[in-house]
């Protein structure tokens, strides 16, 4: 009868995987008060669509104008593929949907919209407007 090595040596030993304590301050009698936490804040940085991306989109601002929704779509797709990380981009293809009346896809646009936007405060507002509109 075989027996296997791991199987008899009994368990394991225990690991703690708790996270380290924070670093404590130890300054004008506050022994073992923790020192100030850092935030971890992750900001967006905002991405400008490449000039050829911005072509696009004022090409498909203008199909929009004129009633050409498919062609404005195709367009802001064209741009989308150029600057896929560009804010604006999402907010011209939530602006076609909702022109189209596809509530629910310009709101999911205007959520990733809002996500690339970074700290920009007119095209969070413009951003925001649009949502106004959508109910």
């Amino acid at each position: 009868m075989w027996t296997l090595a791991a199987c008899t040596a009994g368990p394991s030993p225990r690991v703690d995987v708790r996270p380290p304590e924070p670093a404590t301050s130890r300054s004008a009698g506050e022994a073992g008060t923790p020192a100030s936490s850092p935030r971890i804040a992750m900001q967006v940085q905002r991405v400008t669509p490449l000039p050829a991306a911005r072509a696009l989109l004022a090409q498909s601002d203008a199909a929009l104008a004129r009633g050409e929704t498919a062609r404005a779509w195709r367009l802001a797709q064209r741009a989308q593929r150029i600057s896929p990380q560009a804010s604006e981009v999402y907010v011209q293809m939530a602006q076609i949907r909702l022109h189209e009346g596809k509530v629910a896809q310009a709101r999911q646009l205007l959520t990733k919209a809002r996500a690339l936007a970074g700290q920009d405060a007119s095209l969070l507002q413009r951003i925001r407007d649009l949502a106004a509109r959508t109910g």
